[in-house]
């Protein structure tokens, strides 16, 4: 039984096959080629088309380049090395050999352009100029009036009831007398003119003291209505503002 049934499959086939014959010319062109070439984690199909052009399919991963390019090239073919990602969208198809056969566009790799590091330029540091010390020259001073050694005691009357002691600018200009002192020595007694009172030039003033003392500026200044001057010796000193002695008069 069972050799007839291989029988009919034997005579079923070759009908097929005849009929296919028959209604099917046989063309002329070469028929279609497929080669799997192992790239580890599957197969590579390379295809090779009648119209002469070659697909090859998912090349695998970078790893795997060499031995597909080995194995192309050693069929018929030379091809440039290219990189074949795992990814297949990127060089899908790939059409190698015939005589309108175009190599693969590769996607553009976007270029990151370096940001230039900045150089750091040292900022000189100023250099100092000491500025230069003016030095002041002293202006001199104007002097107004005689100088101290022009002013005198020029007399002293110790006895009567109106006592004085007479000073005299003998200077060419007037004298400011402020802070300017009388002393009497024996009872250290001390007069003070008046601020902001001048003696003219050429002219003369007298300082009373005792009971009937005078007092009539600018000629006549009144110390004191009590006794000065000491009936049996004393002496009388003049001082100018910066407490030097200008003048004396003793008896």
């Amino acid at each position: 039984m069972m050799r007839y049934g291989l029988r009919f499959l034997a005579t079923m086939l070759l009908f097929v096959a005849v009929s296919t014959a028959l209604w099917f010319p046989v063309s002329a062109e070469p028929p279609l080629m497929a080669h799997f070439i192992d790239v580890d984690q599957s197969d590579s199909c390379w295809l090779h088309l009648p119209s002469g052009d070659d697909i090859l399919l998912d090349g695998g991963k970078r790893q795997a380049d060499p031995t597909v390019v080995a194995y192309l090239c050693g069929i018929t073919y030379t091809i440039r090395p290219t990189s074949m990602e795992n990814s297949v969208p990127i060089y899908l198809p790939i059409v190698l050999g015939g005589a309108g056969a175009t190599q693969p566009t590769p996607r553009p790799t976007t270029t990151t352009s370096a940001t230039p590091t900045p150089t750091y330029t040292q900022t000189p540091t100023p250099t100092h100029t000491p500025t230069p010390t003016v030095t002041l020259t002293a202006t001199p001073t104007a002097t107004t009036g005689p100088s101290a050694n022009e002013l005198h005691i020029t007399g002293l009357q110790y006895s009567g009831r109106d006592e004085h002691v007479e000073i005299t600018n003998n200077g060419p200009g007037a004298q400011d007398m402020t802070g300017w002192r009388i002393q009497s020595v024996v009872g250290d007694q001390w007069f003070t003119f008046p601020t902001g009172y001048v003696l003219a030039a050429g002219s003369w003033v007298r300082v009373h003291s005792g009971p009937d003392a005078m007092d009539n500026p600018p000629s006549h200044l009144r110390w004191s209505t009590v006794y000065i001057w000491n009936n049996d010796g004393d002496e009388a000193k003049l001082y100018n503002a910066a407490g030097q002695v200008v003048d004396n008069w003793a008896y």
